[in-house]
């Protein structure tokens, strides 16, 4: 048997699939609402990255996260669409609300697609550079990295409000 590294190497080379055909996805983007995406700030060369934004943003209605009401999370965290804030009197008191996704495959394309991960896995065989191009940004690189496109891809879904619910793996849209 495989062990787990072997694995998650595996996976990220899989052929891309939809969102439609992961079971815990269920095509279920929350409802659209207009927003401008992400961007993000890169202090140390002052070029920022801009995220495209994906189809939802809102609610999720369909899927069976459909009913889940998220009860903690981050305060004062804007929604999409809506420039009012969330908040709570303590961190610990319960700030119940819907649970909306953003599902965004544009960050798993660019920069966690299997051909980066060959390249990642080729080139750099020193363990230091093989993190510094896997995570990006200032540590060795001027992008992202597969694994911060892993982590965008999912974060995207969930960053407005906390509690990651699911991730579309390397590959996958």
């Amino acid at each position: 048997m495989p062990s787990v590294s072997t694995l998650a190497t595996f996976i990220y080379l899989l052929p891309e699939v939809t969102t439609r055909r992961q079971p815990d996805l269920d095509g279920s983007d929350g409802n659209p609402v207009p927003h401008e995406g992400l961007v993000l700030a890169k202090l140390w060369n002052n070029v920022a990255i801009v995220l495209p934004p994906g189809n939802g943003g809102g609610c999720v209605t369909r899927s069976p996260f459909s009913s889940m009401t998220v009860r903690l999370g981050p305060q004062a965290m804007i929604s999409y669409g809506n420039a009012t804030t969330s908040n709570s009197a303590t961190l610990m008191e319960g700030n119940p609300r819907c649970l909306t996704r953003d599902l965004n495959a544009y960050p798993l394309r660019r920069w966690a697609n299997s051909g980066n991960m060959i390249n990642l896995i080729r080139e750099n065989s020193a363990v230091e550079k093989f993190q510094a191009v896997a995570q990006g940004g200032i540590r060795g690189t001027s992008r992202l990295g597969s694994w911060a496109g892993t982590l965008l891809g999912c974060l995207l879904k969930r960053w407005r409000r906390g509690n990651i619910i699911g991730c579309i793996g390397p590959g996958r849209t």
